[in-house]
């Protein structure tokens, strides 16, 4: 998802998870840190906004006072708690061949 880039570039094959987090108080914040990020993927920056924090790691547990819902790559696929780590070659991609 575009707008969860929070880091500069993502490399779908370092081996690492690209997270980022957004703490967003109010439509305006919403619409403005959107555009932010939206705006620093395409220039392939890093977020610099402080609301925003955007780091690489190998595993992570997201654990909240409340349950919250976990969206991964755009969508909603669980609810806190949740753990979540990196199967290094774990997906198998069949491109063609280069002339």
């Amino acid at each position: 998802n575009l707008l969860a880039q929070g880091t500069d570039v993502i490399q779908p094959d370092d081996g690492e998870l690209d997270v980022t987090v957004v703490a967003i108080e109010g439509l305006g914040e919403a619409i403005t840190t959107s555009a932010h990020l939206a705006t620093r993927a395409w220039s392939e920056q890093s977020s610099d906004l402080p609301n925003v924090l955007a780091f690489r790691t190998k595993e992570i547990r997201i654990n909240t006072l409340a349950p919250r819902k976990v969206m991964l790559d755009g969508d909603y696929m669980a609810t806190t708690p949740v753990d979540i780590s990196i199967a290094p070659q774990s997906l198998r991609v069949c491109v063609p061949s280069t002339p």
